[in-house]
Order: structure tokens, then C-alpha cells, then sequence
């Protein structure tokens, strides 16, 4: 989950600058690969997405190819595995629906009501809420998120080649894919792709986001120094704006 796409489309912008031949055709090979796959997994996902909404099982998209849309070169960007967020019952109908066709299961996480399963070759997840094991602050917060998104149909939707794909709030996708940075960060480790994700939704919507309702459910989270830290590296690291931060 590289960031070599992102880099061969900030190359394209280079000025003064002669980029060896050899180079370039690596970064070229690279992104011809990438779009074949991203192609590859939109198409999987129109095709999962159709057969969820006939069974009556409703679901939204986190992360991912939603994210995607948001960079300047979706196709560009290094998929990873398809991540659906479902309400209570509909976790469980997922899972009764989906189960007969993996070819491998991975143990389910009862208290996430997280479950992995390979489909077709790809890694399918089913999240029953996005509980993140940093604190009971957090999940207080990410509880009002769920009920946001399932109770007051807070969502936002991506058009993938005709199939419509629905996705949280662009508030609560910020909120929860820096919830999601600090899991990786505190239990496992972390990617560059992860951080400019987050970056590439707050520059995205930047101009439509409700930044009080941010601050009031970070603080509640109470993550405010670790938002003020990785913004610092975004800032000064990584060129992002700091207005938008």
C-alpha cells in the first residue's frame, strides 16, 4: 500500500527538473498496474454492491475506492481490500449472504463485529461498527458516527460507473479515517497512503466542511494533541495546506 502513484502524479508537475528516462518507465510500469487493478476492483465492486442490494442488505463503502475519488489520479492510487460498514442487521444478513461464497474466512472480532472474508481473490470486510480500541472516549464518539450515519442517514455517495456507492458524511469519513491512522499508529504500524488519504478528503471538501462540528468531536475524543501532531507532519512533512488542518 505505496504512495508510487501519488509520486508519479507530483512528477508529472515537476518544472526545472530532468527526471531520468529510467525512472520515469519504472513510474510508468507502475501506474499501468495500478489503474488495471483499481479498474479491476471497481468493477468488483459494482458487481458486490448489486448483488448486497438485491438481497436487501444495505451497505456503505469506508475507505477504499471512495477515498480514491478524491485524489487527482484515483486510478493511481494503491487499492488494498473492500471494507463495507453495515448497521446490525445488516451485518448479520452480510454474513449469511457472503459466507458460502468465500474461499477463506478469517475469525470474526465480536466486539468490532469485524469479519474478513476472501471472495473472487478479493478481501472483503464487513465492519458492524468502527470501534477502534483507543479509548472509551473515542468510541463514544464513534458511536454517534454509527447512529449518524443509520439513524439520521447522514451519507455522501460516489458514482462508480453507473452503480451508485454510498459512504459516511464527509465530517464523519475525516473523523473516523484519523480514528483509523491512530489504530494502525498505536497497535501495529502505519503507511504514508493512510495519512495523505486523510489529507486528501480534508483538501477535498475543504471548503464545505462543518471544521466546528471537527474540533467539538475531537475534543470529545479527546485526540486534540495527536490531531495537532500529525497535522504538523502533513504540514511541514508533506506540503498539505495548513488552513485546511
Amino acid at each position: 500500500q505505496s504512495v508510487t502513484g501519488l509520486v508519479a502524479a507530483g512528477i508529472e508537475h515537476l518544472s526545472g527538473v530532468k527526471v531520468p528516462q529510467g525512472v520515469v518507465l519504472q513510474f510508468v510500469s507502475t501506474t499501468l498496474q495500478l489503474e488495471s487493478r483499481n479498474r479491476a476492483m471497481n468493477e468488483y465492486l459494482k458487481t458486490l454492491i448489486t448483488k448486497l442490494r438485491k438481497a436487501e442488505v444495505y451497505a456503505l463503502l469506508l475507505k477504499g475506492q471512495g477515498i480514491a475519488s478524491c485524489y487527482e489520479k484515483p486510478l493511481w492510487r494503491t487499492c488494498g481490500d473492500i471494507d463495507l460498514f453495515l448497521s446490525d442487521d445488516n451485518y448479520n444478513k452480510a454474513k449469511q449472504l457472503l459466507a458460502p461464497l468465500a474461499t477463506s474466512i478469517e475469525p470474526e472480532e465480536v466486539y468490532k463485529k469485524h469479519l474478513g472474508l476472501v471472495i473472487d481473490d478479493w478481501l472483503v470486510e464487513l465492519h458492524g461498527n468502527l470501534y477502534s480500541s483507543l479509548s472509551q472516549r473515542v468510541e463514544r464518539v464513534l458511536d454517534s458516527i454509527y447512529q449518524d450515519t443509520f439513524y439520521k442517514g447522514e451519507v455522501r455517495s460516489w458514482d462508480n460507473g453507473g452503480t451508485q456507492v454510498f459512504m459516511m458524511s464527509k465530517e464523519n469519513d475525516v473523523l473516523y479515517e484519523f480514528t483509523h491512522i491512530l489504530q494502525h499508529y498505536f497497535h501495529g504500524g502505519i503507511g504514508l497512503r493512510q495519512i495523505c488519504d486523510w489529507c486528501r478528503l480534508l483538501w477535498t471538501f475543504r471548503d464545505t466542511l462543518n471544521y466546528g462540528m471537527l474540533e467539538s468531536r475531537i475534543r470529545k475524543m479527546g485526540l486534540m494533541t495527536e490531531w495537532k501532531a500529525f497535522a504538523y507532519f502533513a504540514v511541514k512533512e508533506l506540503g498539505m495546506s495548513e488552513e485546511t488542518m
